[in-house]
């Protein structure tokens, strides 16, 4: 696709990111940069080439043994993108209907409260070591050279795929890392936003009497419920070696565990709460006690047909309940200042310019049919409404790990796999039915 919009310059910025309770970010946590939790691979090799961090990666002919400043990730980086380059080589070859695709919806990974993902430069390179000692002699010969592409790869669709995808989840981890690396202090910081100790801790049907009888438990338990209430401790940004001082001082003076962790509880509820909760409304969406059936909000028209289809076929298609349905306005005339409105950026990173905003950045370059950005458009459209992202990303300095994680993979602001759901309903209608 040609881009609409040429004269836009590329700028990677932070999208609606959800805040803690307070619903804004400190200034020492502001990263000015979004990255999607679920980006694929193709997606990170547009941003490095965008951003230019990495010259010398972007020729074919780059030198592996030359690292750019920070982490050595140069070799995995090196290989991830020769590794999408022989897809693209490969597909050449092929009608579009048959061409290979390292991606579906039915490949988004997910990532959950219980099963976070880490990543580090150390764990990086573990993994590639791991994939590079067991890959197939023929595929391992084309990814590893500096030579021209071979037309055909013997191994069938299915068997290549496998190994290519596995290759792309340590590019994916080697670029997340590098972008992030600048960073690193700020996520820091967002390490007081782990919401999973309360998560854990309330989802437990005996948390409460447990909390209560503390001394008469088992060391298991006991061992168990530290671990969450710890952590809610520190969800109000204490630091997490005094949380434990402070409940091993509450356990030896037989105090009582269960009004300790209370005393911090409602800083916990309030984060949880604000990844779900809408803000920043916004002044021109009409839904009227009168008609309950149906809101309403004016767009700027894209004056493209193929656009507007785009944005109906996904908006109103996501954005909608039993009985109740939004609709988009096209305004062709009038003022468009503060108005929602789309526009297309080569190599851009989606994202909506704040939480409420009015302008929708998409990247020229993706068509309008992949399945990415057909999910990117009805999630942006959230942030358009007030709602913020609802997965949380932090780095853990006790064990050098980034930490990321999906409050809810059936929630579209918090997964790819997510759609709309009954919470956003009522954010909504608090919101906006009048």
């Amino acid at each position: 696709m040609k881009s609409r919009h040429p004269q836009l310059v590329l700028g990677i910025l932070l999208t609606c990111t959800s805040a803690w309770a307070t619903g804004t970010l400190h200034e020492s946590e502001h990263i000015p940069l979004h990255l999607d939790l679920e980006m694929e691979g193709v997606e990170y090799r547009r941003v490095l080439q965008q951003s230019g961090v990495f010259p010398q990666l972007l020729n074919d002919d780059a030198d592996p043994d030359v690292a750019p400043a920070g982490a050595d990730l140069t070799r995995e980086l090196s290989l991830g993108k020769r590794n999408l380059d022989f897809l693209d080589h490969l597909n050449s070859f092929r009608p579009e209907s048959e061409r290979l695709a390292l991606t579906s919806p039915a490949l988004q990974p997910g990532y959950p409260l219980d099963a976070p993902r880490e990543s580090s430069p150390s764990l990086i390179r573990q993994r590639l070591a791991e994939i590079e000692s067991s890959l197939p002699s023929e595929l391992r010969a084309i990814l590893f050279a500096q030579s021209s592409f071979p037309q055909g790869i013997s191994l069938s669709d299915e068997e290549y795929l496998n190994w290519a995808r596995k290759v792309d989840g340590i590019y994916q981890a080697a670029a997340r890392w590098k972008l992030q690396e600048p960073y690193l202090q700020q996520y820091k910081a967002r390490r007081s936003g782990d919401i999973r100790g309360y998560a854990f801790l309330v989802r437990d049907p005996s948390w409460r009497e447990d909390l209560a009888r503390w001394s008469s438990l088992d060391s298991e338990r006991q061992s168990q419920l530290r671990s969450w209430i710890q952590q809610v401790c520190f969800n109000s940004e204490v630091d997490s070696s005094a949380c434990q001082r402070q409940l091993q001082e509450v356990e030896r003076n037989g105090k009582s565990v269960l009004a300790w962790t209370e005393r911090y509880l409602p800083k916990s509820e309030s984060i949880w709460n604000s990844y779900f909760q809408l803000r920043n409304r916004r002044s021109d969406v009409k839904w009227q006690r009168q008609r309950p059936e149906l809101m309403t909000m004016p767009f700027k028209d894209p004056r493209d047909p193929a656009v507007s289809s785009f944005l109906i076929d996904n908006i109103e298609d996501e954005w909608k309940a039993e009985n109740w349905n939004l609709k988009l306005k096209f305004e062709s005339s009038g003022s468009w200042i503060g108005m929602a409105q789309i526009v297309f950026q080569p190599g851009a990173t989606p994202h909506v310019n704040r939480l409420g905003g009015d302008i929708i950045t998409m990247d020229a370059n993706q068509p309008l049919t992949e399945y990415g950005t057909r999910w990117t458009i009805r999630h942006e459209f959230g942030h358009v409404l007030g709602l913020p992202d609802c997965y949380i990303e932090f780095f853990d300095s006790d064990r050098d790990v980034m930490v990321s994680y999906q409050i809810d993979l059936d929630n579209l602001m918090c997964s790819r796999r997510g759609r709309f759901q009954p919470i956003h309903f009522e954010e909504l209608k608090k919101a906006y039915l009048r």
